[in-house]
């Protein structure tokens, strides 16, 4: 079995390697609040405005660097991602104006606000209901749970090197501050055979 050497320690992959430019600055437990996952203040800034002006249907599901935060040590983050089952706004709210395609920039802050949805990243629709379904709410925004963002990480790096290595890192540094987290409560996730086997694999690399 090949892993990464990391200075936390082993992590699944394909050749030894070091991943300094993966595992970059952050706090030793996750965070509780939106300031401590983002570590950066124009980042909540922007969350807050873009969840004051948006419509309530369009408010969607914090996933992402800020989400992984409240399960995992935080890491800087200078975007934000949110998820919706559905399509997601198409015009900026007051206060944003359209960056991208799937993106809208925050005028006072130039933070961007990135617009996941199923057909932008080549993932299930039902896998985004269930995410969305399942949120939690903390400082009054909508937060992918646990199993949710470990479930959009797996899928995500299925079939994927390019992605594999980053949300393989992030399933096991959740695990690893998760230390009570079952296998048994993905159940209902319909992980494929291989999501299957990389939680497994994970989670034996993250009680070792």
């Amino acid at each position: 079995k090949r892993r990464i050497v990391t200075g936390r320690g082993h992590h699944l992959a394909g050749d030894i390697v070091k991943i300094s430019d993966i595992n970059v600055p952050r706090w030793s437990v996750p965070a509780s609040t939106l300031t401590e996952a983002a570590l950066v203040r124009e980042v909540v800034t922007a969350l807050r405005d873009w969840q004051r002006a948006a419509p309530p249907e369009f408010r969607g599901v914090l996933i992402g660097g800020m989400a992984r935060a409240f399960y995992a040590p935080p890491r800087y983050t200078q975007d934000v991602d949110i998820a919706f089952a559905d399509e997601g706004p198409t015009d900026p709210p007051e206060g944003f104006r359209k960056h991208r395609q799937g993106a809208f920039e925050h005028a006072k802050t130039g933070v961007e606000i990135e617009i996941v949805t199923p057909d932008a990243v080549g993932l299930p629709a039902s896998l985004f209901r269930a995410v969305v379904d399942t949120a939690v709410v903390v400082d009054g925004v909508s937060i992918a749970s646990l199993e949710g963002l470990i479930a959009l990480k797996l899928a995500s790096a299925e079939g994927n090197p390019k992605r594999e290595l980053r949300d393989h890192s992030d399933v096991l540094e959740m695990l690893e501050a998760n230390p009570t987290f079952a296998e048994e409560r993905m159940a209902d996730w319909n992980l494929s055979h291989e999501q299957s086997r990389a939680l497994a694999k994970l989670l034996a690399v993250a009680r070792s």
